[in-house]
């Protein structure tokens, strides 16, 4: 499209703009009323171009593009749809290829996909006239790279022929076999975190602030595949997986200070010593001139010969493996407060702590207050978060792509009063601490946490074997009359609420009990509880839920009122009419429900279907409902049969 005219009055001579001047500007305001029209007209026109092309058109103009190709849409998802639409023609000019169905999987389902050919995987005959020196009938004990791969996606070793029907382990090479490898898991990234010294051990630290041992996982570019160019294959540098160790020590360079992989920053520099892999699982480093890093397990060890200097703050960028965007993490949040009084929080700026902005806030009369951390540091705040006396919203929230870890010490309980606020809102931020209470003063009206994990607990300690103790407590001060609290896409562990709040909402968050040995919630107040998971009991006075999972005993008390949907919950539940409700038994599976675990309450592959398929439209119940796991796996069977070679089966493997 030609660019937007400029201003038609600046396009007049000089000589008529002098005069039009001691007129009043009466031609301007002629000019500038046209102008607009003009623009109208311009704006029009561009949305009807864009809306020849399914990259740029609207979402209600997909189901006519799609019918000039006949293309018949199974998803529901616009952005899905659009992708669809656009390679369609592609997929057809491709059909049957591996570089297409790999392209094709990836589409329509979201997840990083490798195609492997399993009938190319066969122990067979050669032929006198044509060797293949990659395919022996015998395994090299000495090609250690191609040891480390027997079993995966990436496998290059010969197989004998596999009759059984095709399952998640088994039955993958037989003649008629095509495996379809699936990484569900994505890639979520970390910027400027401080790296979790350890005590005992000069040099080491841990990747994850908590101190936990975890996988680094891989974040590729999407592959260019353009229309007329040749597809490539996917690689194992181009799906969201953990970082291989073997692939991690062929070429370190490729994820050392790379967007790929993980950056190691000194005092906020890239540091310039060489960073080597290593197994650090006894915190030994096989150069002590390096900086060792263990990709599997989270860890780095600067070497003895090169110690860093006293003061040294080791900050990392990194991404951790998670199911969805749940919980505190650095993610893209849109934030609109026109008008907002904004004190920004960082350990390089003129404001260093949170309870210093509140102070500075607490004489503002704005509307909103904000308090914003501008990076993803760890914060031992050094004193409560005293809230004004009076406010109609205050926001205490990390910047946009950041999430700082704020640190309850001994005696802090975060916010404290007295106040008489509107609405407090919480947003992007970890808060953790063994033992430690988060407590909501009472005098607020509504409580909002957006995005922020409060730290349960368990899950692995620092030496990978001991469980952590019982984390943060989150607490409403009683007797909370008129109190209403919400959880959004947030992870908590122990809830305290007294039953004289108004309402508390959960919504696609994970409420784990387990560290604590206690129920989750008791004796509650009102709650409505939509695509959630909550790791033990469960009580309040009434109750509204939908795709919700609990695992342990829901007790309601007034059970004539509301309503429950397409929800589990554990034997000896008391609660409200059901509807489509999964059955008490058998109980869900989960992949793990230790905390910060890549696949932490992810269903299990044998999760029973009631659960794992019970929700609204086939989807699964619980935290990760709004994924849609099972349908993306419905709608690639559907698209399967129209584009896989006759004759060929698809073994669909999920690697995470």
């Amino acid at each position: 499209m030609p660019p937007r005219s400029t201003d038609l009055y600046s396009l007049l001579p000089d000589y008529l703009r002098r005069s039009d001047y001691e007129r009043g500007k009466p031609l301007e305001a002629l000019l500038s009323a046209a102008e607009k029209q003009g623009q109208i007209v311009y704006d029009d026109i561009t949305r009807l171009w864009n809306s020849f092309f399914a990259e740029t058109c609207d979402d209600a103009l997909l189901p006519y593009l799609a019918d000039l190709i006949a293309l018949n849409l199974i998803d529901d998802d616009p952005a899905n749809n659009r992708r669809e639409v656009a390679r369609t023609i592609a997929y057809r000019r491709r059909k049957g290829t591996v570089p297409q169905l790999e392209t094709l999987a990836g589409d329509v389902t979201g997840y990083s996909c490798r195609v492997a050919e399993f009938f190319e995987r066969l122990q067979w005959n050669q032929s006198m006239i044509h060797f293949r020196m990659d395919c022996l009938n015998t395994v090299d004990l000495r090609d250690r790279s191609a040891l480390a791969r027997i079993g995966g996606a990436f496998d290059r070793c010969q197989h004998t022929a596999d009759l059984r029907p095709s399952t998640q382990k088994r039955g993958w090479h037989n003649i008629r076999k095509i495996g379809f490898f699936l990484w569900r898991l994505r890639a979520i990234p970390l910027r400027g975190v401080e790296a979790k010294p350890v005590a005992a051990k000069p040099g080491a630290y841990h990747f994850n602030a908590l101190g936990q041992p975890l996988p680094l996982f891989q974040s590729p570019e999407p592959l260019e595949r353009g229309v007329s160019a040749d597809w490539p294959r996917t690689g194992e540098d181009n799906v969201m997986a953990p970082i291989s160790p073997v692939r991690f020590r062929e070429d370190p360079a490729a994820y050392i200070h790379t967007p790929l992989g993980f950056t190691i920053y000194e005092n906020g520099v890239p540091t310039a010593r060489p960073v080597i892999p290593a197994n650090l699982c006894a915190w030994v480093s096989p150069d002590t001139t390096k900086i060792a890093v263990d990709v599997k397990l989270g860890r780095i060890l600067v070497g003895s010969d090169i110690p860093l200097k006293a003061g040294t703050v080791v900050t990392v960028d990194y991404y951790f493996g998670f199911s969805g965007n749940v919980g505190g993490g650095a993610y893209e949040r849109r934030y609109s407060n026109p008008g907002a009084a904004i004190v920004q929080v960082s350990k390089n700026g003129a404001v260093k702590n949170v309870s210093d902005a509140l102070a500075q806030l607490a004489a503002s009369t704005a509307a909103v207050r904000i308090v914003e951390i501008t990076d993803s540091r760890t914060y031992a705040e050094p004193k409560n978060w005293v809230l004004p006396g009076t406010f109609t919203t205050l926001i205490v929230r990390a910047a946009s792509g950041q999430r700082p870890t704020i640190v309850l010490s001994n005696t802090q309980q975060a916010f404290v009063g007295p106040t008489a606020g509107k609405h407090l809102e919480v947003s992007g931020i970890l808060f953790t601490g063994a033992g430690r209470t988060l407590l909501i003063p009472k005098g607020i009206e509504t409580v909002s946490f957006q995005d922020c994990t409060l730290d349960p607990g368990g899950g692995t300690g620092e030496d990978g074997v001991t469980a952590r103790p019982a984390g943060v407590t989150l607490q409403v001060e009683s007797p909370g009359n008129g109190v209403q609290l919400a959880l959004d896409h947030c992870i908590t562990g122990l809830l305290k609420l007294p039953d004289a709040m108004d309402c508390f909402t959960l919504s696609d968050s994970i409420v784990d009990a387990q560290p604590f040995a206690q129920p989750a919630l008791a004796g509650g107040p009102p709650a409505v509880v939509l695509r959630s998971t909550i790791l033990g009991d469960f009580s309040c006075i009434k109750l509204e839920a939908s795709e919700a999972l609990v695992r342990g005993t829901t007790k309601v008390l007034m059970r004539q009122e509301g309503c429950v949907r397409f929800s589990y919950f554990g034997p000896g539940s008391d609660v409200p009419r059901r509807y489509e409700c999964a059955p008490s038994s058998p109980p869900p599976v989960f992949t793990t429900t230790l905390f910060s675990a890549p696949g932490y309450t992810q269903l299990a592959l044998d999760c029973p279907t009631a659960i794992s398929a019970g929700g609204t439209d086939g989807r699964e119940i619980g935290v990760w409902a709004s994924l849609g796991a099972p349908r993306r796996l419905e709608h690639l069977t559907l698209r399967l049969s129209e584009y896989l070679p006759a004759g060929l089966q698809p073994a669909i493997v999920f690697v995470t």
